[in-house]
């Protein structure tokens, strides 16, 4: 047999399928890492927003999914290294849990402190499960017992997605620094011993980066995929990185401090991912759409396009909204006629979050133009250069949220990683002081009533919830629903006598008077509508001055009824792919 010829091996082929998610379930898009796959590619696992679920896992041999009981208020899901545990987070109780894939109790492994919010967790099989907080990296036994702190942070920066590299000693992870939008992009990715305290950084420019052993370090950058031959040995690249996946949606809310690209490999190969553009390649991932009461949806004659915070003119005549192309984000107005394109308003730098002033004549927004997160205003119809109102504290930023009706206030949130203070900019004096004090760890999504006489706004801490304040005396504020509704995310009705908002991920109504003295009633649920909104993500919804339809933003594409849908490619034999396009040396 000396003499017989080898036979080559033929590469697998590459199987490509689309796992479409049922109508009304939304991928909860806003936070850190919502989908996983578990190592031996048998089954994955995603987070959306679904009236009774959180969780469903999907196995690859099957047609059909099944939900994870584990409550609505479930994120960040990922696999136990043998495939037969979920690790989650659970935002009501800030614990890390974990249940079996077929059901059974859930367990605690780690409780952290209020007004801190998760930043990727990953669980390896030395036994122990690594997670990211304000304070840096810390770890736990899959069993439960003390968290131990094992990479600190500096102040002004921010710890995403850690993961135990081979042999155990080192931990790779991304290292934001700053508060700007493009904070994840211009990231270092690194690795760092726990023993030693030894930190290197890999590359600069990228973020959520993980090991797959054909040798590679995959990471994401914008909404592409990049991979580079990665030498264990010397923890240095080996060769120059390339594109490998195109079209991944990134997190929609750089507030919550998150890097995450929504992607997982098993270690066999298997890739998943969510795409951004309707399963194509483009980079253009959302639309804006009108969402009736009775739950039709219309998409508006807008381009595709990364959309964040869409918010209209109090004259229902304008539309404003944040859109990000080529690595920049802009404020940008249309008119709702549509009788004009639409039309860029800010110039240089970053500028998010856009709100109206009660005449619909100006538009303030957050700017990092100056090298800091400030607010500005500018007046809708470009006439005038832009004007500062804001100046932040360094290694903060400050986010506009609403601006009354009556035009003598800005409602904002100051954040400098957790936790959040709410503050009021005043026009009379053109100072900002803080409002009573109330923290958060996230921002407060604050909006005035339509007299400016109250400021609904919600609290994260241990969940989320709902209050009114009067903005003459802040300490003085009332409760709508319970703390065990996860309320968030309040809208006034245009005639200042109800507020819309969610109780975890249900849309609800309920009525608010003032005079003579504060009633509030019962709130009813809106079952028609279409819209469900995680308690973590930033308010990317808003009510028309009529009240009887909603602006919101769709990830998916629109039914044959008027309604999206969001959908995960999976991809077989993906490694053969990838050592084709980027052979190692």
């Amino acid at each position: 047999l000396a003499g017989r010829a080898s036979v080559p091996v033929e590469p697998r082929p590459l199987i490509r399928s689309t796992h479409l998610l049922p109508q009304k379930r939304v991928l909860m898009s806003g936070g850190p890492q919502i989908i996983d796959i578990a190592p031996g590619g048998e089954h994955f696992v995603y987070n959306a927003l679904d009236p009774d679920r959180s969780l469903f896992l999907r196995s690859m041999d099957s047609v059909t999914e099944k939900p994870i009981p584990t409550g609505l208020t479930s994120v960040m899901p990922f696999f136990s290294p043998d495939g037969q545990s979920i690790g989650y987070v659970d935002a009501q109780t800030n614990q890390i849990k974990r249940v079996g894939v077929n059901g059974g109790p859930a367990m605690v492994v780690a409780t952290w402190p209020d007004l801190d919010i998760p930043r990727g967790a990953t669980w390896g099989v030395d036994g122990t499960v690594l997670y990211a907080l304000s304070s840096g990296i810390w770890r736990v036994s899959e069993n439960g017992g003390e968290p131990e702190h094992v990479i600190a942070t500096k102040a002004g920066e921010t710890a995403y997605g850690p993961r135990l590299l081979p042999g155990g000693e080192w931990i790779l992870f991304t290292l934001a620094r700053g508060v700007g939008t493009s904070r994840w992009d211009e990231a270092d990715i690194v690795v760092e011993s726990p023993t030693s305290g030894e930190r290197r950084v890999v590359r600069t420019g990228g973020s959520d980066a993980r090991y797959v052993p054909t040798g590679h370090l995959v990471y994401a950058l914008g909404d592409t995929l990049y991979a580079v031959p990665f030498d264990l040995g010397s923890l240095k690249e080996s060769g120059r990185p390339v594109p490998v996946v195109e079209g991944v949606r990134r997190s929609a809310n750089t507030g919550i401090g998150t890097g995450a690209a929504f992607y997982a490999i098993s270690t066999g190969g298997t890739l998943i991912y969510v795409p951004d553009d309707d399963g194509a390649s483009s980079g253009q991932s959302a639309m804006l759409v009108w969402t009736g009461l009775d739950g039709r949806q219309e998409a508006l004659d807008l381009p595709r396009g990364s959309y964040n915070h869409p918010r209209l003119s109090p004259d229902g005549r304008w539309l404003a909204f944040e859109r990000r192309e080529a690595e920049r984000a802009d404020v940008w107005v249309k008119e709702v006629s549509g009788t004009t394109a639409m039309r860029r308003l800010t110039e240089g730098g970053n500028n998010r979050y856009p709100v109206w002033s009660g005449d619909s004549a100006y538009v303030a927004f957050q700017s990092d133009r100056d090298g800091d997160g400030a607010i500005f205003r500018q007046r809708a119809d470009g006439a005038a250069p832009a004007e500062r109102l804001t100046t932040p504290e360094p290694g903060s930023r400050h986010v506009p949220e609403s601006w009354a009706r009556t035009g003598d206030r800005l409602a904002f949130s100051v954040q400098a990683g957790s936790p959040v203070e709410l503050w009021m900019w005043t026009l009379a004096d053109r100072t900002s002081r803080r409002f009573g004090s109330v923290q958060s760890n996230g921002l407060f999504n604050s909006t005035f009533s339509p007299d400016g006489q109250w400021v609904a706004y919600t609290q994260r801490g241990s969940g989320a919830a709902l209050y009114v304040a009067a903005v003459r005396s802040p300490d003085t504020r009332y409760q709508l629903g319970q703390d065990a509704d996860s309320a968030h995310h309040p809208l006034w009705f245009p005639d200042g006598r109800r507020l819309f908002y969610f109780a975890a991920t249900s849309p609800m109504v309920v009525d608010f008077t003032a005079q003579p003295t504060v009633a509030i009633g019962r709130p009813a649920p809106l079952v028609n509508l279409p819209v469900n909104v995680s308690p973590q993500t930033e308010l990317n919804h808003d009510i028309a001055p009529d009240g009887s339809r909603f602006v919101t933003i769709s990830t998916g594409s629109l039914g044959e009824n008027g309604q999206s849908q969001d959908q995960i490619i999976t991809v077989l034999n993906w490694f053969e792919e990838l050592k084709r396009l980027v052979p190692s040396p």
